[in-house]
């Protein structure tokens, strides 16, 4: 049976007498008990409002039935709200622990005779006439019996009411409350206003005392104090109280008992007086006066070990089990002592009963009444003469058990800072945690290590969870509708319910095997967790505990309740509340950021569009007669908007070419020089966009000297294709420097007075920025000084972005302290060279020649180079030359390179690609002029892996691949295995691209950091990516490519290896890895029913623009690859497996098996039955 226990908490009060029986019950009986523990019900704080809506679980938790503690649920609000909150049990047996509900079996506790009997001591024994009581709740129905039981013993003893104190109705906790108007409002003096004080329950009665010592008021000294319930407040300040023990344990046992079938109907327990010092009684014979009630039997009656016995257990609240195994054999034990048989039967019989309570972890306090009971017992039964024995015997007696006791508070703080470092320790494991992966392994850890076998985490589904694609809109976080008595959760009916989710959970069985389960999974109709989690919860007891704060309601964690320490579970909800409340922050500020991605990508995507639509009727009235200039700028607006939008989405693509740049500058703005011809000479080429950075240099000098201060325009060289409509002589100077950074251009006015500074053009300026930052360089413009720069970036040898040694970077400033250091190689001059100009063009400070050397000592130095200067002289063929001997020096792949090339006769040679190293196939013979432009570093890269393509490297793996993906049928494929492979020494260096046909992400991160490697492109055809897409280092490494085998026909498969190993990345790393998402996307779910917004969610992109990347990479669009890989899924299942081709065509997604047939046929030219028949046959 599947029993649940609803409470305000476990961790306080009394609830910490009733859930262990109940706990130990189910354990013994095969049945599952569930704990959750909410809150008071009406209570106005959010925290508590939110807390409560854990009961809201119970009604979706498939439970047999019920159990409820009425009295402590319903403390605050009347018994009629109490039965209108449980009405949504209806259908469900209930037990009702304390307060009487409607149609529920009643387990209640006389109030009522508990207080009256407490009263009566006070007043026989102690002689008490003026009263001060402490009332409980107004609507607490046990409190209010209590008070009714204090007026009428006033009336039946004919006691002044008026002469006694009576407080206000105040909260279980407001005990100091009731102090201060004792002796700070009403005045009342203990001892003389009053002479006994008596509160409604121990912790008011605590705090009452603690606030009068304060006072320096003391009990039993200046007045005599009881309590109410022997909870353990009654023993936490000495003189411990006199109070009346409610029969919780009992009634925990009788309420489970009739939630299991076992007992029917109601009953009434009643509870029972403890006296201690309090009252002004100490355990000593001389107070322990017999009472009329206790029979004398002498120690040899037969009844004698009955009735001590049954008085002992009562005391210490034991069983038939504690009665049987420790009272009647201490009984016995302690005649032997007395009658002189065996002097030490009793101590001994004690010690072993004392041993055995303090290894299971049970309260020694209750020992001490228990003697006294058996002391009262004993006094009637033996002589006088042998009565100081029996006294010596008890006192003897008295100190074992405050030895252990002693022993006990000594174990129990060890313990308590043991579990308090490990509790420590698990709540920083929490604080680490960033989402929900991971946390499985942090909740075995760490709860294991508490001694918790289980442990899952259950959220409300909204959306962000890992597995969760179609989200179940949450009801908020807000508190729910009020009902006549204070907010309550449910009150808003049945439609309130709420899916979750798993977080995370773990199980450890009794091998000490842990399993895990993963995010996402789902708890359906009836569960209170998922489907694959029910058998782990075997018969026992299991806290539903909430996690909810002021701020919401998160979810719920289920843990097996396998400690004894209540508290530990309130600190174990709080951590996991705290970690849950930042994982979900964490998860918000995430989707924030996503959907501001979004919203970016959606504006791009629409200026784009707008600039598209606006661009084709602006330049058809551009070319009409007599247009006004502002037609003309519109166009060039419309332009420049769209480039921008690609450029903020990573989609405007650079078409590089190499360039002297004095000459390029000139031809686009004519500007004065003030640097030297021969030292312009020394400006090193490098790689740029023309075009592009055209306009940057125009829209610079327009801010610099504005048109209508520019001269007559003059002829001037041109560069083909860049437009030459800047041949207006402007007023600028300008002049060259060499910094760490890069190569700067510096322009100014000439003008005396400059002209007024304009206003930045803001859509341009973003484009100019945007051109020069993935170009690597940079643009900026003072206005106040109405100076321009530009920063053009320094080509390297592998063709990435520079990755300068020393410290040094884009950002170094020219003043740095230490100037960079030069590596000078000089090739086609002798060593008597002219090397004036040097020092000239590099900024003050900034570099110095640290070694001049040739090329052949390149070896030695390629890992201390900081920037290599390649002075060819007046010579184009000088890097021919130098090609012989960088090809293989890994050290030098991402240095900043500068090439100077002397002779501008040398330099026209050297770009048009006749000086340099040979062209590739794709672009020899058409010089920088056609559809591939020679490219400085892409020179350098074809030179430095041998000046000709090589043959593609094919790692199968360790299992063979499919044998139908076309693997072995490429062009120029070398076949190797695994990893090992790697490392052979004959595998050929230069690979124009590597096929990895396995999902290893291991041998991936491998391949690229071997230097021979590290560049070349990687394209991973495997069946599917479970482990990569995984992976995080994937999303940093380029020109890295996912396929599924299959997807390609052979005859595809190798012109997808070829367009991988073009000269150009197909998408920059930061564009490819949306690709990769989409694939691992694909890969996941490909089973599943997949539309475009949700693949375009998954990925956090547009769908027009996901389409279009993932086209630009795979050559196809999502569905088309999608259907090609649900075909190539199925042709595996038909070769491999016997399933008919109907629960084939379902598995892989497909709704409709004619549909499957017809695509399949389409797609391999066979019916999957005939392809089926043809593969098994061998062909």
């Amino acid at each position: 049976m599947d029993i649940g226990f609803i409470t305000p908490n476990i961790h306080s009060g009394s609830a910490r007498l009733i859930w262990p029986v109940m706990a130990d019950l189910a354990k013994k009986q095969g049945h599952r008990l569930f704990l959750y523990p909410g809150g008071r019900l009406g209570r106005s704080e959010a925290a508590e409002q939110h807390r409560n809506r854990i009961y809201e679980v119970v009604q979706d938790s498939g439970l047999t039935s019920l159990i409820t503690w009425t009295s402590a649920l319903g403390g605050i609000i009347s018994p009629e709200a109490v039965g209108m909150f449980h009405a949504r049990f209806t259908g469900l047996p209930l037990v009702a622990l304390g307060d009487p509900l409607a149609g529920a079996a009643a387990i209640t506790l006389d109030a009522y005779r508990g207080m009256a009997t407490l009263l009566e001591h006070f007043y026989t024994r102690h002689g008490a006439r003026r009263f001060a009581f402490i009332r409980g709740p107004e609507e607490h129905q046990s409190a209010q019996d209590r008070f009714r039981a204090f007026t009428d013993f006033l009336r039946s003893r004919r006691l002044a009411e008026e002469a006694q104190w009576i407080s206000p109705c105040l909260g279980w906790a407001q005990g100091g409350e009731a102090a201060a108007i004792i002796t700070d409002i009403q005045h009342l003096v203990p001892g003389r206003d009053f002479d006994a004080l008596l509160a409604s329950s121990d912790l008011q009665l605590l705090d009452t005392l603690n606030t009068l010592a304060d006072r320096g008021y003391q009990a039993p000294r200046d007045f005599i104090a009881g309590g109410f319930n022997d909870s353990p407040e009654s023993r936490l300040i000495s003189p411990g109280f006199t109070t009346v023990r409610m029969p919780f344990a009992q009634a925990g046992e009788e309420a489970f008992l009739r939630a299991a079938g076992q007992k029917t109907g109601n009953i009434s327990l009643t509870p029972r007086l403890v006296i201690r010092r309090s009252c002004g009684c100490f355990s000593h014979p001389k107070d322990l006066r017999p009472q009329p009630v206790v029979e004398a039997l002498a120690l040899e009656d037969p009844r004698f070990i009955q009735l001590t016995s049954r008085d002992m257990a009562t005391q210490i609240q034991g069983g038939e089990e504690e009665l049987q195994a420790w009272i009647v054999p201490l009984v016995q034990a302690m005649i032997q002592t007395l009658s002189g048989r065996d002097e030490s039967a009793f101590f001994t019989t004690l010690e072993n009963i004392l041993s055995r309570v303090l290894n299971l972890g049970l309260s020694l306090y209750v020992w001490q009444d228990a003697l006294s009971a058996a002391h009262v017992r004993c006094r009637l039964g033996v002589e006088e003469s042998r009565r100081p024995a029996l006294d010596l015997m008890i006192e003897r007696g008295r100190l074992l058990i405050s030895d252990a006791m002693e022993r006990q508070a000594v174990t129990s703080a060890w313990e308590s800072g043991e579990f308090f470092r490990r509790m420590q320790g698990f709540e920083q494991q929490l604080l680490g945690l960033h989402s929900v992966e991971g946390l499985s392994g942090v909740l075995a850890r760490g709860l294991g290590d508490l001694g918790i076998s289980l442990g899952i985490v259950m959220l409300r589904r909204g959306g962000t969870l890992p597995g969760s694609e179609d989200p179940v809109p949450s009801t908020g976080h807000g508190v729910l509708p009020s009902g006549p008595h204070g907010s309550y959760p449910g009150a808003g009916g049945p439609d309130s319910r709420e899916a979750f989710v798993t977080a995370g959970g773990y199980r450890i069985d009794r091998e000490g095997r842990i399993e895990e389960v993963p995010p996402g999974q789902a708890a359906g109709p009836g569960r209170i967790v998922p489907e694959s989690c029910l058998a782990w919860l075997q018969a026992g007891a299991y806290g539903v505990f909430p996690l909810s704060d002021e701020s919401g309601f998160y979810g719920y964690a289920l843990v097996s309740m396998d400690i004894s320490r209540s508290l530990a579970y309130e600190q174990l909800r709080l951590s996991l509340t705290k970690a849950m409340k930042t994982i979900r922050l964490l998860e918000d500020l995430r989707a924030a950021r996503d959907a501001a991605r979004q919203a970016e990508e959606t504006k791009n995507r629409f200026l784009r569009n707008a600039s598209n639509e606006l661009v084709a009727p602006l330049l058809r009235l551009s070319r009409l007669p007599g247009i006004t200039p502002e037609i003309q700028d519109l166009l060039t607006l419309a332009r420049d908007l769209e480039d921008v939008s690609r450029a903020q989405g990573n989609d405007l693509v650079l078409t590089l070419e190499a360039v002297y740049l004095p000459d390029y500058v000139d031809s686009q703005i004519p500007v004065t020089w003030e640097t030297p011809e021969e030292i312009r000479g020394l400006v090193p080429l490098t790689d740029l966009d023309l075009p592009r950075v055209s306009k940057v240099l125009l829209g610079l000098a327009d801010l610099v000297s504005p048109r209508g201060e520019s001269r007559p325009s003059i002829p001037g060289p041109e560069i083909s294709g860049v437009p030459g409509s800047a041949k207006i002589r402007r007023n600028i100077r300008a002049d060259w420097r060499l910094e760490a950074r890069g190569i700067v251009l510096s322009l100014r006015s000439s003008l005396e007075t400059p002209p007024a500074a304009a206003a930045l053009p803001g859509i341009s300026w973003q484009l100019y920025q945007q051109i020069m930052i993935l170009h690597g360089g940079s643009v900026s413009w003072n206005r106040q000084t109405g100076q321009g720069e530009v920063v053009f970036p320094y080509p390297t040898m592998s063709g990435r972005p520079p990755l300068p040694r020393g410290g040094f970077s884009a950002k170094t400033p020219v003043s740095d302290s230490r100037a960079m250091g030069v590596t000078l190689v000089r090739c086609g001059a002798g060593p008597d060279a002219p090397q004036s100009g040097w020092q000239d063009l590099w900024a003050p400070g900034a570099m110095e020649v640290i070694r001049e050397i040739t090329p052949e000592e390149l070896t030695r130095y390629q890992d201390r180079v900081e920037f290599l200067v390649i002075d060819l002289g007046g010579q184009s063929s000088g890097l021919e030359v130098l090609a012989a001997q960088l090809g293989g020096l890994q050290g030098l792949a991402d240095i900043p390179l500068g090439v100077v090339c002397r002779s501008q006769s040398a330099r026209q040679l050297l770009l048009q690609g006749q000086g340099g190293p040979p062209q590739s196939p794709a672009s020899e013979g058409r010089g920088h002029t056609g559809q591939a432009p020679w490219r400085l570093g892409m020179a350098m890269v074809h030179h430095r892996t041998g000046g000709s393509p090589g043959p593609v490297l094919i790692f199968l793996g360790e299992q063979p691949p499919d044998p139908h993906a076309g693997i072995g049928s490429l062009k120029d494929g070398v076949i190797l295995r695994g990893s090992r492979d790697l490392y052979l020494p004959d595998l050929p260096r230069n690979p124009r691209a590597i096929i990895l046909a396995e999902d290893n992400p291991d041998f991936v991160w491998e391949i690229r950091q071997d230097p021979r490697y590290e560049s070349v492109p990687l394209g991973i055809l495997a069946p599917g990516f479970p482990r990569i897409s995984q992976d995080p280092r994937l999303s940093i490494l380029p020109r890295v490519c996912l396929l599924h085998q299959g997807v390609y026909a052979p005859d595809e498969l190798a012109g997808w290896v070829e367009r991988l190993a073009g000269e150009e990345e197909l998408l920059p790393a930061q564009t490819a890895v949306l690709v990769k998402k989409a694939i691992a996307y694909f890969d996941r779910h490909f089973s599943q029913s997949i539309s475009r917004w949700m693949l375009a969610e998954q990925v956090h992109v547009s769908e027009d623009y996901l389409t279009r990347i993932f086209h630009k990479e795979t050559g196809l669009s999502p569905w088309d690859y999608l259907t090609r890989l649900r075909i190539a899924k199925g042709a595996r299942l038909l070769a491999a497996t016997g399933a008919s081709v109907l629960e084939i065509s379902q598995e892989i997604g497909f709704t409709d098996q004619a549909y499957f047939c017809r695509v399949f046929r389409k797609r391999t030219g066979l019916s999957p039955t005939k392809y089926r028949n043809e593969v098994r046959k061998g062909i």
